[in-house]
């Protein structure tokens, strides 16, 4: 137990005095009581006792456990180690560590791990912990388990964990660290990149695997979609990973994941593996862990590092140490780097440049500078005093150079003052004005970018900027075109939490030449260039802040003196500003100006309004666009005076229109509005409608100007007409119509009204709905007349009563209409007293007629096609056995005729249904009523047709139907009196079926000796299946021999130095290690073996007693396919198994074996007869509609086209006489159809191998006769 030892530290040295003074007195012990045994077995004791004594930190320090799941020299578990103490040792106060180590890849785990934890309690029975770290997987479940119990209380902090689950810790525990993250994908997408030729990506996996993420980047890379293929190689020898690896294309992508075994048993680490398959592979290895690339056998990947794993987990301890709560401390990933090895990199002709962004590269030659670091030092030392000698003579040069600097400002600041205000007086554009400022201002103060901007005010008061100029410092595409688009109009900013924001708000300089710390600043956004200097200056007209100016990034930064050199600038900014102003308000008039004449001329346009204006002196008139166009005139077409205008007025119209135009001359009128009509172009009348005012006079009050409008209103005229004849055609309707109000009194009846009641329209108008209506009342209307219910007293089927007192039905049809803010029903009332008389003849006859059909028993059926319904009469339905109001169509029809008459019946309605046809349709057939009697019925009928030629259709078929059972009866006596002629067929009948008796007991014969060819085969099977338990059993019981046999060994050697008196610690503990590895590999090898046993044990039960029982496909495949291993150990051929997880079948696990073995035994007999190294793929899909298919393929020599069709005939061999009994895949196809419930297919070409499909539901069949036969017995 080394790995297991605490760290030799401050604790181990306080041991070594006490350890020393414990061999003192041993070696005493040992020279006064020599030769006595039983006294030196009792030193022995002591000191074991003393060694397990419990540890204890001092007590001035913290103390801090570090549990790790794998062994010390474990590469990953070493770096996290190394990252852990490096920052514990660096943190103060620097707290004690204790380091544990839990071995679980090389030691068998017990079953609950009460051995470790029996130790710890042991060994740390007086020492408090403030802090555990548990590094990976296993430590922490351990902790999740026993921690309650052996540190009670101590907060918790894990490093890599791929499962921490905070439901599995009691809610007082505090725990917090570092989970574990495997980026297999940008791994994959790097070496794609690095690879583009690859063809392939090669995983050698094992499913037995977990832990150290090996299981997780496989699950991953399982699930991964991408342009080429990724081929898993699960559960291969470490001699079949080798050769596997060695025959790949360099091209080709490879991930090691899998520890393995090697053909005598022996167990090699994942690390192993890398090794051995680096050393062969020519293509690279991608890895998901920093170890193995540091140590050269992987190329590299996105991969976590353990020491920064370690490190960063170290770092919340010293947090939770320092008195934070690990609760509030969130759980954080493992950090990612991509990592490549130089070595490797060199070996597949890889660059630096082909690597992605930010890639380290370990592993490199030392460089010049690591190869002559005291030289290039001294060097640099020489250099750095030559340097100050130097920089002593730059300042005094510098001193002088800033006074000429200063000069050279003033006089630049100067010119450019003038150049621009030349520019702006000379008439150029002001944003090309301002751009120069911003050009010369940025020279002047040597600023990297800068802008001038106006402040504007919102409505609140609240300032906002808006750029007149601005540097382009745009920084990706979406920011450049931005800029593109905005720039030249003037960017606003309005965050006032910002630098530039407080120039606005305080009114005053700001000047921050460290913006990251000063707290006026906001931020920049991602990509925006950096801010190393910042001043912004405000400028003024008056006392108003009008804009301000802002430089950056200046070297050096910004001071005072130079905001002061700069006021004759801000002043020149703050005249152009203002000018720019009034500029802005002068252009804003004229805009508000031209939008009310468009605002006017719009409103025209929507009014569809012709404007003029007359002048009355000289009685010329102007006209807009939109009067030329209504009277069909193009713009500038149509001259307008005073009398041509009269002229184009109505005749009928001209003399109210001249008489208003002359008023208006004469002053006696100043305002008008006429309707008249005037003549358009082409010759055509539009009705006018003209407003117009006076708008204008003389000093004497004469008039000298009239403005209007014209609208054109024939559209209303035409309505007005039509209202007047619709009115007309009501009032003169040949149907009574009628309007009420709310109260249910007539408001309006045409003449037919007050022609049908004999009243006079004043009459009928002072009455009520209730007054003439029989059915009506006034409680009634009061109840459903409130609202809108107008329409539901207006009944539709009522009677009439006229003046004199008679009545008379009606029809009436009315509705509800709502007008002028008033509710009325309307109604027309038509007098249908003729059509009462009429139908009620009608009526009449058909009783008469149908009484006629009664008495003669004749069912009558009446089909309509267009409106696809059926009348059938009572005598028809109660011939049918059909109920009175039973809904029946012609299917249910079709249903009562006899099922062997029925096509017949379907026939005659087609013919009478065809349009080609004559249309009559007759038929005699059965009908089975309810009760099951049968009786005879005769149809006939005739359709009549719509149309002619193609566009013929039926239109309705009309006919009868007959009962004629008594006729049919007869004719039946008729046919059985030749019923005699047959007796003689029937005696041949008899000696047929003697015949067949005698054929069935041999088929019954040939049938047992079947059954017990296939109690042969299953027994056969039986036999190889215990030869397989045989020989997997002699390797894990003869290891337990070898090692039980050494452990032996060295228990006696153990006897005699302890006998001897010269056993030593070293050699105590050396023994001790020694039986626990040995105990170890025991206990492994037995549970190997009982595993063995319990799948060798479930498939014979399976294949013996076909028990029906649920189970896992991918399990129990798994376990047939090691029973089959014995078979093919000795042959160079193999058996690959793809099978998903998670296929649950409820079926019979022993027949589906007996399938998989048959499939097995034939490749292995037949199909690798001469191949060299065969390979049988046991694969599965993903189940389909409740189905699962196998495909048990193999690259054999195949089955010849011939022979294909008969392979699962019972018998047929093609090796007959040579111990073949013609029956294997017959039992398979047996099992797949009768008892599993499925369907097998074999597809095979000769040199091309054999493929067998094999479709299975998820859950069988009941058991059936076929089953049980097989030994299939219920669950």
């Amino acid at each position: 137990m080394d790995g297991m030892r605490p760290q030799r530290g401050a604790t181990a040295d306080r041991f070594h005095p006490a350890a020393q003074h414990l061999a003192r007195m041993l070696a005493a012990a040992m020279r006064i009581l020599n030769g006595i045994r039983m006294l030196g077995l009792a030193a022995i004791g002591a000191t074991c006792l003393i060694a397990t004594d419990s540890v204890q930190a001092a007590p001035d320090r913290q103390a801090v456990l570090v549990l790790n799941s794998y062994h010390q020299g474990f590469g990953w578990t070493d770096a996290q180690v190394e990252g852990i103490t490096a920052v514990l040792k660096a943190s103060h106060p620097r707290p004690e560590i204790f380091l544990e180590y839990m071995d679980v890849l090389r030691l068998p785990a017990p079953d609950d791990q009460r051995g470790f934890a029996e130790y710890l309690g042991r060994h740390y029975r007086s020492q408090h912990f403030d802090l555990i770290i548990a590094t990976d997987d296993a430590a922490l479940s351990f902790l999740a388990r026993h921690q309650p119990s052996l540190f009670a209380g101590t907060p918790v902090v894990f490093s890599d964990a791929a499962a921490f689950d905070v439901q599995a810790f009691p809610p007082e525990i505090a725990i917090t660290g570092v989970s574990e993250r495997i980026d297999v994908p940008s791994t994959l997408q790097a070496a794609q990149r690095l690879r583009p030729r690859a063809t392939q990506v090669v995983v050698y996996a094992n499913r037995a695997d977990s832990g150290s993420g090996l299981d997780h980047a496989r699950d991953a890379l399982a699930s991964l979609q991408t342009d080429i293929p990724i081929r898993i190689k699960h559960d291969l020898d470490l001699e079949e990973i080798v050769a596997s690896a060695a025959a790949l294309s360099a091209e080709d992508i490879v991930f090691v994941l899998a520890s393995a075994r090697d053909a005598g048993g022996h167990h090699h680490g994942p690390a192993e593996v890398v090794e051995r398959v680096s050393a062969v592979s020519p293509a690279p290895l991608f890895d998901i862990t920093s170890q193995r690339v540091r140590g050269g056998l992987t190329l590299g990947g996105k991969v976590a590092d353990g020491t920064e794993v370690g490190r960063l987990a170290a770092a919340m301890a010293v947090r939770i140490l320092a008195g934070e709560d690990a609760r509030s401390i969130p759980v954080q990933a493992a950090p990612l780097a991509y990592l490549f090895n130089h070595g490797r990199m060199q070996r597949h002709g890889i660059g630096e440049h082909e690597l992605p962004a930010g890639s380290v590269v370990v592993g490199k030659p030392p460089t010049l500078y690591d190869q002559y670091r005291g030289a290039v030092w001294l060097t640099t030392a020489v250099v750095l005093a030559l340097a100050l000698a130097v920089l002593v003579l730059v300042n005094n040069i510098r001193r002088r150079k800033g006074a000429e600097q200063s000069l050279r400002r003033s006089n630049a600041l100067s010119h450019a003052v003038s150049q621009t205000q030349a520019l702006y007086i000379a008439g150029a554009d002001t944003r090309d004005v301002f751009e120069r400022m911003l050009s010369s201002l940025l020279a002047l103060t040597e600023s990297e970018y800068g802008f001038i901007g106006e402040v504007h005010r919102n409505d609140d008061g609240s300032p906002f900027l808006r750029t007149q100029a601005i540097s382009n410092i745009a920084w990706n595409d979406e920011t450049r075109a931005f800029y593109a688009q905005h720039a030249p109009k003037g960017l606003e900013f309005r965050n006032l939490n910002s630098l530039f924001g407080a120039v606005m708000t305080s009114a005053r300089p700001v000047i921050a030449n460290d913006p990251d710390s000063d707290p006026r600043r906001h931020g920049r956004p991602p990509g925006h260039p950096p801010l190393n200097a910042f001043m912004g200056l405000p400028f003024f007209r008056g006392d108003e802040l009008v804009g301000m100016i802002g430089v950056a990034n200046r070297q050096g930064g910004y001071s005072e003196a130079m905001a002061t050199q700069l006021a004759p600038f801000l002043n020149n900014c703050a005249s152009l500003t203002e000018a720019v102003r009034e500029n802005r308000r002068r252009r804003d008039a004229e805009a508000a100006l031209r939008s009310n004449e468009e605002r006017l001329r719009l409103a025209l346009v929507a009014g569809k309004l012709g404007f003029y204006d007359l002048d009355l002196g000289s009685g010329k008139a102007l006209v807009s666009t939109e009067y030329a166009g209504m009277l069909g005139y193009a713009d500038g077409e149509l001259e307008l005076n005073a009398a041509n205008w009269l002229e184009r007025v109505h005749p009928e119209d001209r003399d109210l229109a001249g008489r208003t135009l002359h008023e208006c001359i004469a002053g006696t009128r100043t305002e008008y509005q006429l309707e008249y009509r005037l003549q358009t172009k082409s010759g055509e009348w539009r009705w006018i409608q003209s407003v117009g005012r006076v708008v204008a006079c003389d000093a004497q009050g004469r008039p000298l100007r009239l403005l209007g409008t014209h609208a054109d209103i024939s559209s209303r005229k035409q309505s007005e007409e039509m209202l007047e004849l619709t009115s007309l055609s009501v009032e003169h309707a040949s149907d009574a119509i009628f309007w009420l109000d709310r109260d249910g009194r007539f408001v309006h009846a045409n003449e037919q009204a007050c022609r049908s009641l004999g009243y006079t329209r004043e009459e009928l108008l002072r009455l009520h709905l209730w007054d003439v209506d029989t059915d009506s009342s006034e409680a009634g209307w009061r109840e459903s007349a409130p609202g809108s219910g107008l329409a539901g007293s207006l009944r539709e089927g009522t009677r009439h009563r006229r003046k004199d007192g008679s009545s008379f039905p009606v029809e009436v049809s009315s509705r509800v209409i709502a007008f002028g803010g008033r509710v009325y029903g309307f109604a027309f009332v038509r007098d249908v007293s003729e059509r009462r008389r009429a139908e009620e003849a009608v009526r009449q006859s058909e009783q008469r007629l149908l009484q006629a059909i009664r008495v003669s028993g004749i069912g009558i059926f009446d089909r309509d096609h267009r409106a696809d319904t059926i009348y059938w009469s009572p005598e028809l339905r109660a011939m049918f056995g059909w109920g009175a109001d039973e809904p029946r169509s012609v299917d249910s029809f079709i249903e009562v005729v006899h099922a062997d008459d029925r096509e017949h019946v379907l026939a005659a309605i087609r013919r009478a249904h065809d349009a080609n046809g004559d249309g009559q349709y007759e038929a005699e057939y059965r009908i089975v009523g309810r009760s099951g009697v049968v009786r005879w019925v005769l149809a006939m009928g005739q359709t009549s047709f719509a149309g002619d030629g193609d566009s013929r259709q039926p239109l309705r078929t009309v006919g009868a139907a007959l009962e004629i059972t008594a006729r049919k009866q007869a004719e039946e006596a008729l046919r059985r009196a030749n019923e005699e002629l047959d007796e003689r067929v029937r005696l041949r009948t008899e000696e047929l079926a003697a015949s067949n008796a005698q054929l069935r007991e041999t088929l019954d014969t040939l049938r047992r000796a079947q059954e017990e060819l296939i109690r042969s085969e299953k027994l056969a099977s039986l036999g190889s299946l215990v030869a397989g338990v045989a020989h997997e059993m002699g390797t894990p019981l003869g290891n337990s021999l070898l090692v039980a046999t050494t452990l032996s060994g060295k228990t006696r050697q153990f006897s005699q130095l302890a006998e001897g008196a010269s056993l030593s610690r070293t050699a105590l503990r050396d023994f001790v290690a020694a039986a626990m590895q040995a105990t170890g590999l025991i206990e492994r090898s037995l549970l190997q073996a009982n595993d063995l046993i319990g799948h060798f044990k479930q498939v014979a039960v399976d294949q013996t007693s076909a028990q029906r029982r649920r189970f896992d496909l991918a399990a129990t495949i798994d376990e047939i396919v090691a029973t089959l291993r014995p078979q093919y150990r000795k042959t160079p051929h193999r058996i690959q198994v793809d099978i998903p997880d998670g296929i649950v079948m409820d079926s019979f696990p022993g027949p589906l074996g007996q399938i998989i073995g048959n499939l097995a035994t034939n490749a292995l007999v037949h199909g690798f007869a001469n191949a060299a190294a065969g390979v049988i793929e046991i694969v599965a899909s993903q189940p389909d509609n409740g189905r699962v298919t196998l495909r048990i393929s193999d690259n054999g020599c195949g089955i010849a086209a011939a022979h294909l069709p008969r392979i699962f005939d019972p018998f047929f061999t093609t090796r007959l006489g040579q111990g073949g009994s013609g029956l294997g895949l017959h039992i398979v196809y047996s099992i797949a159809t009768r008892v599993l419930g499925g369907r097998i297919e074999a597809r095979s070409a000769p040199g091309e191998g054999s493929t067998f499909i094999l479709q299975l539901p998820l859950q069988a069949p009941d058991t059936s006769p076929a089953a049980a036969n097989w030994g299939a017995v219920p669950p």
